[in-house]
């Protein structure tokens, strides 16, 4: 039986005069490693079954590491953005992609992105840039931990 586990994060868009990494560096936080280029792809059925029901599968490859497969469930009424998430590690993108398409599961789009990573006061804080669309700041943690992470970025 999988274990689930809920994300609890706020996510914000940042401009991109705002120097992210520098303000990082001044808060101490500490860092996650070096900047990692991710493509995320984004499944669902031709007839948009999991988006409708505001759920979304995700085959992410970062790196070297392989990839990531992720169920996220619907967004559960709060403040915060929190909802049910499955990861599962996966050596192998083209099995995940075939064992995705064994349940009628079609890539629908993809984005690249360059992300941070980051601790702050108990949360993980991730830098995202995504070209063409823009740059963000997604924390994740505790909701007061949230808050006091957002109070000081």
């Amino acid at each position: 039986m999988a274990m689930k586990r809920f994300e609890i994060e706020a996510k914000f868009q940042v401009p991109v005069s705002v120097d992210v990494p520098g303000r990082r560096a001044a808060l101490k936080a500490r860092s996650c490693g070096a900047t990692q280029e991710e493509r995320d792809f984004i499944y669902d059925t031709p007839g948009r079954v999991c988006s409708r029901a505001g759920r979304l599968v995700r085959l992410r490859r970062s790196g070297r590491r392989g990839c990531l497969l992720t169920f996220k469930g619907r967004v559960l009424p709060g403040r915060f953005k929190k909802r049910a998430e499955i990861n599962l590690p996966c050596d192998d993108p083209g099995k995940a992609d075939a064992f995705l398409a064994s349940f009628g599961l079609q890539g629908r789009f993809d984005k690249e992105k360059k992300r941070r990573q980051w601790r702050y006061k108990q949360c993980l804080v991730c830098f995202d840039r995504l070209p063409c669309v823009g740059n963000f700041v997604e924390i994740e943690g505790k909701p007061q931990a949230i808050v006091a992470a957002a109070q000081n970025e």
